[in-house]
């Protein structure tokens, strides 16, 4: 199977944050009157600079219309993948979604799981709609593409561990339960936990672990490239792998 995988970066008179922007593609078995057949995803669109650079590229090298001549529909992205809400990585997949037809998006959405949520409230007037709003205005981005593929008639699939996506690739993270753990300790989550700020609940006992078991690898390996004291947000943790 012949497959490329570009990552999208910008010049820095565009974009002086890093983001992740990914296309890739691989050969399908069939040819039609001797073409080559790709299947074509994304993941991440980084910021909208690089979101505006993918479909600069796309257009150039998947789909031979570097003079965006051809027609959308005749331009299909077979799936997305959005790995996590932040804007460094969704951004520009609205770009994606304005100048081609995605025909799938794997993307986790907070909102949807108000009900397993909600006996963490810490405030009594919040009820399940407003707290379903609430998380949607704290990931407006992601809310945005749900409105986007809602519109044009994209299915949107959870993304937990072992879910195939298009038979080729394989989700190996989150489990359903952990993602759930970490919207818990999410600061974006107006909830009565915080495990990581105020105890050593399950999660931080499994970073904990995972950590020493990672270093001892490492230290055998005679190999340091982990950093001490650095600490990421609950919405990186979650982050599709």
């Amino acid at each position: 199977m012949g497959y490329e995988v570009d990552f999208i970066g910008v010049g820095a008179d565009k974009s002086t944050k890093d983001a992740d922007a990914i296309c890739l593609r691989w050969k399908k078995e069939t040819t039609i009157n001797g073409t080559q057949l790709y299947e074509v995803g994304v993941v991440d669109g980084g910021f909208e600079v690089h979101g505006d650079a993918m479909t600069d590229h796309m257009n150039q090298y998947y789909f031979d219309d570097k003079n965006e001549k051809k027609s959308k529909t005749k331009k299909v992205v077979d799936f997305m993948v959005v790995t996590h809400p932040d804007k460094d990585h969704t951004s520009g997949l609205k770009k994606i979604l304005d100048n081609f037809t995605v025909k799938k998006i794997y993307m986790n959405r907070p909102w949807l799981y108000v009900d397993e949520l909600f006996d963490k409230v810490d405030d009594g007037r919040i009820t399940k709609d407003s707290l379903y709003q609430r998380l949607r205005e704290k990931y407006t981005t992601i809310a945005d593409i749900e409105d986007i593929a809602e519109e044009q008639g994209i299915p949107i699939y959870e993304s937990f561990s072992g879910v195939s996506v298009d038979e080729k690739l394989l989700i190996l993270s989150p489990s359903r339960q952990f993602y759930l753990d970490l919207l818990v300790e999410s600061e974006k989550t107006p909830l009565q936990e915080n495990n990581a700020l105020q105890q050593d609940g399950m999660f931080s006992k499994f970073a904990k672990a995972a950590k020493s078991l990672v270093l001892n690898l490492l230290e055998t390996w005679d190999i340091e490239t982990l950093r001490e004291g650095v600490s990421t947000t609950a919405e990186n943790e979650t982050s599709i792998v």
